[in-house]
């Protein structure tokens, strides 16, 4: 059995630094080295991968740098070659909100009447909305941002992101600019939230503004807006800036998971080709 933190940290980090890996892939191999089972054989491996709480798309990035560690390994006559099985993948279709949709949304924020740490509600979400339409960051980040970061007479924002230990000047247009000057008020963040477990009440409070401007409810509507980013962007520039624009490591990540065919049509269908009997 292989100690594999012992190995990870003196050999195998290393060479991934000295190739210029990027940080947040360093950080994935570093997440997977935390949660798997340490010594470590191919058959705890197959246990472990098996019994991992995940979606199948998460357990097989796992395998995959698992397996690289581990052919490494090999290379040096420590561990034998491993065949670790690949999880079968629900490939569904990318969802995103096309701009009518996220319009209706946007509107739907004019029917609120509370208040975040003495910012208006109606500002506060707008705001923020508009910022995650025009900069397809992930909402932690955005939600992070302070009032050092943001200077509203250059129109422009830094966003932070932990994932890829990485900062982004973003420039807004007017009316996300002025959105934010409407939601002025935060002693030191941009967007404060008062209530515990930011995560469940966020979500539960963004689900209810789609409800009210009656929209579907998709599994993950923040993601859903970079997924809208994406595709917009792909349309008119093409995949590859829509992968840097989301600072993905991969553009299959970006062609696969993030594009929505309503938006893009990239993929041309049977029925616009084939002859009228």
């Amino acid at each position: 059995m292989l100690r594999l933190r012992e190995f990870y940290a003196s050999r195998f980090r290393p060479r991934l630094t000295a190739a210029s890996v990027r940080p947040d892939t360093i950080a994935d191999y570093d997440r997977l080295v935390r949660l798997a089972p340490d010594p470590i054989d191919e058959d705890g491996a197959v246990r472990w991968l098996s019994s991992l709480q995940a979606a199948a798309a998460t357990r097989n990035k796992y395998r995959r740098y698992l397996l690289a560690i581990m052919r490494y390994a090999a290379r040096q006559g420590l561990t034998d070659h491993w065949d670790l099985p690949r999880a079968a993948e629900d490939l569904h279709l990318p969802r995103a909100w096309t701009v009518s949709e996220f319009s209706r949304l946007l509107r739907a924020t004019d029917t609120l009447c509370e208040s975040y740490c003495g910012v208006c509600g109606r500002a506060w979400w707008r705001s923020l909305l508009l910022v995650l339409w025009y900069t397809g960051e992930r909402i932690g980040s955005v939600l992070a941002c302070r009032w050092d970061d943001c200077d509203l007479s250059e129109r422009t924002l830094i966003v932070r992101s932990p994932k890829t230990r990485s900062e982004a000047l973003h420039v807004l247009p007017p009316d996300a600019a002025d959105a934010i000057w409407e939601a002025r008020g935060g002693e030191l963040l941009i967007w404060p939230w008062p209530f515990c477990d930011k995560k469940k009440t966020l979500l539960r409070r963004v689900r209810r503004l789609i409800d009210e401007a009656r929209l579907p409810q998709l599994a993950t509507p923040f993601h859903a807006i970079r997924r809208s980013v994406a595709s917009y962007v792909a349309v008119q520039l093409g995949a590859a800036v829509a992968c840097d624009a989301l600072r993905h490591s991969r553009m299959s990540t970006t062609e696969r998971y993030y594009l929505d065919p309503r938006i893009c049509r990239a993929t041309e269908k049977a029925a616009t080709v084939m002859p009228r009997p």
